[in-house]
């Protein structure tokens, strides 16, 4: 029930921002934005005092949700909202498509409270980065020889670590993926709405991002697309409200505050709000010059301020504050090393490949050649290292069901479809805003592709650019099509997500590995089964030990959190686990600041009988598989064993 106090939040400054909005849905990304700033003024104070734990974490919350109470009571917002309800515009038909849709959401709900997390980046950063907060009771940054877990942006973990901390585990941490994606829906059934588009293609807007599949597997999971999804609606949102609006301090900064949460989520909101914002200051430029300056000095200022912790202590341990200094330079595995033409039209092509698989080989085959052979034709590598990721080729495989490379075949050729009959049929589409909006998802994209080199996950990458092209193709279908085959485009689209929805392959509804067969701590698993045996028994091996502390000897790209799982969910448990930082795998030796821990846990290939860590040794005393178990010597055993020449053999 305490997971509940953060949540009661969000309900009662969404009451009190009803009456002072000419549409609910605006009232809800204000309190929404509002809403996180909160979740991160809780995370950075708190943190400061280290007391990122659970009575003080329950009470924040408590005083927060208390006083916006009393102030939605006093407000006349439920009252003003109950007299605006009207249903009328609704029929029949429009209500059947409303409830598989509903039954859809509640289902991908109850996947992510049934299933435990899996994914590859969860088990190495995701959910381990929020575990040693929660160890830690601070976000403050901490030994680890898995960077990303400091540098990454960190504000979808900074909601699931408050899910971790009121209920002691990680039952609840899928919620945060899915609450996002219903705030999405939300977001494109009212953008729908601005462009012109009636209940209908409000309707079709919802449908369209329902049934995203790589949307459908990321739901329930703990990545951060959705999150940043969501923050780049409400920037959208915001945005177009601003725009039809009387400019005001209080709307500049909800921009600014929408924008600088996706940009503390991940690093793709820098290229899709560019765009978004861009737009937004050339529409201000037809105006008052004074007005634009306001506006960009209060998006730069109030999103910065937000961000302003994380790049300090990212700035304070690497030495730039969005990353660390390898990741800045031009020859790292994120970005481009060489920018231009065609870079560009060479990363388009196959970012727009990943979403051509299809059920058939051949077809795969056909789409696949025709792509080598386009590169051929212009003289460029298909998989040229300068913008392909490291030991990747690009390839158009079958229908995929995990969240990491998953396609939106039928979704992108609507888009590219409906994109053509806009071009033809031009007269029949709203202008204004409409056609700015497109224009800056299309500079999302282009940067997208000119900057970051492909890779064969970048469908999950993408998310938020098919996200906000939903209320785009709604809009277009219903300006250029029949009412009648909105519904049968409605049931193509439902009938269709269904294999991705129970199919999902890291939370299978059936099967030998269903979520309702397989216990949780299997679950975790799921992505690399052959590990489990290992983790398994190397955390019964430290739990009957009775070891209060432990060192972990990990690589970038190794699974810390299933150890936290089978170890540990809360501090209490008297389990201290921290890295095992510069390590030297030739040597055998080992630095953590501060302590040597009682066992020292090693993943990875190779046999270490003795190793060293802040000159304490520690001997060898099991092993399984891919985890070795070093165990602390007592001083008398340590200096007979470094008198007769102990060590590394």
């Amino acid at each position: 029930m305490w997971v509940m106090l953060p949540l009661s939040s969000l309900v009662f400054l969404f009451v009190l921002f009803l009456g002072n909005a000419p549409d609910w849905r605006i009232s809800f990304f204000r309190a929404a934005v509002c809403w996180g700033l909160l979740l991160t003024a809780a995370t950075e104070i708190l943190s400061l005092g280290r007391l990122l734990s659970f009575w003080p974490v329950v009470t924040f919350w408590g005083l927060a949700g208390g006083l916006l109470l009393v102030l939605a009571l006093r407000s006349n917002g439920i009252a003003e909202w109950v007299t605006r309800i009207r249903l009328r515009g609704l029929q029949i038909r429009e209500l059947i498509f409303l409830l598989p849709t509903a039954l859809l959401l509640i289902l991908l709900g109850g996947i992510s409270l049934r299933s435990a997390p899996n994914n590859w980046d969860s088990m190495t950063y995701h959910l381990a980065r929020a575990a040693h907060w929660m160890q830690n009771c601070s976000v403050a940054h901490y030994p680890t020889s898995i960077t990303r877990q400091l540098y990454q942006s960190p504000w979808a973990e900074y909601a699931i670590l408050h899910t971790m901390i009121l209920s002691g585990g990680d039952f609840f941490v899928g919620l945060v993926q899915w609450g996002s994606m219903l705030g999405c829906l939300i977001g494109v059934s009212y953008l729908a709405k601005r462009f012109g588009a009636g209940w209908r293609g409000q309707l079709l807007a919802v449908v369209f991002l329902a049934t995203l599949p790589m949307g459908v597997l990321q739901s329930g999971s703990t990545q951060n697309d959705y999150v940043v999804s969501f923050w780049l609606v409400a920037l959208a949102v915001l945005l177009v409200e601003a725009l039809q609006a009387p400019s005001s301090l209080g709307n500049e900064g909800l921009i600014g505050a929408a924008l600088g949460l996706a940009l503390l989520t991940k690093a793709t909101a820098f290229l899709f709000g560019f765009g978004l914002v861009g737009w937004f200051l050339l529409r201000s430029l037809r105006g008052n010059r004074k007005l634009l300056l306001v506006r960009i000095g209060a998006l730069i200022l109030v999103a910065a301020t937000i961000n302003v912790g994380h790049w300090w202590r990212t700035g304070k341990t690497f030495g730039a504050p969005l990353r660390p200094g390898s990741a800045a330079s031009s020859d790292n595995g994120y970005f481009n090393t060489r920018i231009g033409l065609g870079t560009t039209v060479s990363n388009l092509v196959r970012n727009a490949g990943i979403h051509l698989s299809t059920p058939w080989p051949a077809v795969n085959a056909t789409e696949e050649g025709a792509i080598y052979r386009f590169h051929a034709a212009l003289g460029l590598d298909t998989n040229d290292p300068a913008s392909t990721w490291p030991d990747s080729a690009f390839h158009i495989g079958s229908l995929s069901f995990h969240e990491d490379f998953a396609g939106n075949t039928i979704h992108f050729l609507l888009v590219v479809g409906l994109a053509a009959a806009a071009l033809f049929r031009p007269r029949k589409l709203p202008r204004g805003a409409f056609r700015d909006y497109a224009s800056a998802l299309v500079v999302g994209g282009v940067l997208f592709c000119a900057l970051l080199k492909w890779q064969p996950w970048h469908s999950r990458l993408q998310l938020p650019l098919f996200v906000l092209s939903a209320p785009l193709a709604a809009t277009v279908w219903a300006a250029v099509s029949r009412n009648a085959l909105t519904h049968v485009l409605a049931a193509i689209l439902l009938a269709a997500s269904l294999p991705w929805a129970v199919g999902n392959e890291s939370r299978p509804l059936s099967g030998e590995n269903g979520i309702f067969r397989t216990q949780r701590a299997d679950q975790y698993f799921l992505n690399q089964p052959k590990v489990k045996p290992a983790y398994v028994q190397a955390s019964d091996y430290v739990r009957t030990g009775g070891f209060k502390s432990m060192g972990l000897i990990l690589q970038e790209n190794d699974w810390e959190y299933p150890f936290w799982a089978l170890l540990k969910t809360a501090p209490d448990r008297g389990l201290m686990i921290e890295h095992v930082t510069g390590f030297d795998r030739a040597k055998g030796i080992g630095v953590i600041e501060g302590r040597a821990p009682e066992v020292l846990l090693r993943f990875g290939a190779g046999y270490y009988p003795v190793v060293r860590c802040n000159n304490s040794v520690y001997q060898w005393r099991w092993t399984a598989g891919l985890v070795t178990i070093f165990v602390k010597q007592p001083r008398e055993e340590t200096d007979a064993t470094v008198g007769r020449g102990g060590g590394r053999n």
